[in-house]
């Protein structure tokens, strides 16, 4: 009885996070557009887009 309450409870538990788990698809958002929240942004990683390279950051040699 010690042993099974402790596997059945990790058991439930792996099911209860498998079942929140559910992806959801994530549509095309422009991220250039002013009116999203901070929660659109973050679902569709525009925290991470920082533009086009510049000359600069493209020149890595000496």
């Amino acid at each position: 009885m010690k042993i099974t309450s402790p596997i059945a409870l990790c058991l439930l538990t792996s099911l209860l996070l498998l079942g929140c788990d559910q992806s959801q698809d994530i549509k095309d958002i422009d991220c250039d557009s002013p009116n999203l929240t901070k929660a659109e942004k973050q679902q569709a990683n525009c925290f991470w887009n920082m533009g086009d390279p510049t000359d600069r950051s493209q020149n890595k040699g000496f």
